[in-house]
């Protein structure tokens, strides 16, 4: 059996098909998946305080996916799982400097999109430039 899970949505002329049937996109900028500046984290976990960012929780991604699926929702964008970089709990913190605690958020967004059946939305680069790398 070919779960829509593990199908690719594709272009068939003016429309957007998911294992043939019409796909539409519907869903929420979650853009703090990956990193997040909403929450102050317990004094143990990791914190970069020019930003007020840290790792979002486990329980904060499961949390936001299921509210998701209730809404209905379908895919899921947010730029934090693709664009990381340019800070110390970024993916890349420096050019061709790598974090491995930083994939550990991305890695359940993922896991966790997949288990609610979401599909991700994932810009790999932004035009955005930081008043603080100028």
């Amino acid at each position: 059996t070919n779960l829509a899970r593990n199908s690719y949505v594709y272009s068939d002329e003016s429309s957007l098909k998911l294992d043939g049937e019409i796909w539409t996109a519907s869903g929420a900028n979650v853009y703090w998946l990956g990193l997040d500046e909403n929450v102050i984290p317990p004094a143990s976990s990791p914190f970069y305080a020019p930003f007020n960012a840290s790792y979002p929780t486990h329980g904060r991604i499961t949390e936001i996916m299921n509210t998701l699926m209730t809404m209905g929702a379908r895919t899921i964008r947010c730029q934090t799982l693709g664009v990381s970089v340019g800070n110390l709990l970024n993916v890349m913190p420096a050019l061709g400097m790598y974090s491995e605690q930083a994939f550990d958020t991305i890695d359940w967004s993922v896991y966790q999109a997949r288990q609610h059946g979401l599909g991700i939305i994932a810009p790999l680069v932004d035009n955005y430039v930081s008043p603080n790398l100028i």
